[in-house]
């Protein structure tokens, strides 16, 4: 079976690290097989940044099409081709730089290279959510807060985190729930051993459930 941390911090507040929680698991009688990581976004939104726009002019060779030039925070302009409708000076926007690999939401991934498009630079690409696998909607690009920093990474701005699945194989045994002591007894085991998997030669004090 396998569970996924991030649901169970949905229900419980959990302090500990992974092989915390392992550790704990096994110890209760879940023993953990092993753990794997799983991105909640594929890619992980690596090469995105958070872009301002410049400057923003028609393309001489398009009509469609927007001359842009953008700061991503590196102390040079980027130049942009953008042939998205909503595209305005002074957006703040999420960039895809030269080398980053995009996830869309439909068809397969592919990698952003400078080219030259009807003539004119692109070092880049100025991204809709569709395009970058965080929604559906490819009316325009996607357009941040004003009060937003340049620069700033994609994944801590929309902090998209790391699933983190843990497989499971639960004793044949079943588990006994703790019971405090009746008065007068004593008994010596810790709560987290009396609610490991129990042999029935078990102490009578350790009751079943």
């Amino acid at each position: 079976m396998k569970v996924s941390l991030n649901w169970l911090k949905n229900y419980v507040d959990i302090p500990l690290t992974p092989d915390e929680v392992s550790a704990l698991l096994t110890s209760l009688g879940l023993e953990v097989e092993g753990m794997e990581k799983t991105e909640s976004i594929p890619g992980g939104l690596e090469g995105l940044v958070v872009g301002l726009v410049a400057d923003c002019q028609k393309h001489p060779n398009a009509d469609k099409l927007s001359l842009t030039k953008v700061d991503v925070g590196t102390g040079e302009l980027l130049s942009v081709v953008c042939g998205a409708p909503n595209v305005a000076k002074g957006q703040k926007v999420i960039v895809a730089t030269v080398g980053t690999t995009l996830y869309p939401i439909e068809g397969e991934p592919f990698v952003i290279k400078k080219s030259k498009i009807r003539g004119e630079d692109s070092e880049g690409m100025i991204c809709a959510e569709d395009e970058i696998g965080i929604g559906h909607s490819h009316a325009g690009i996607m357009v941040l807060p004003a009060d937003t920093t340049v620069g700033l990474p994609a994944r801590d701005y929309f902090r998209p985190g790391d699933r983190l699945r843990i497989r499971n194989r639960p004793y044949a045994q079943p588990l006994r729930r703790y019971q405090p002591p009746r008065r007068g007894q004593r008994c010596s085991r810790s709560p987290a051993h009396q609610l490991r998997p129990q042999r029935r030669t078990a102490p009578a004090r350790c009751v079943d459930f």
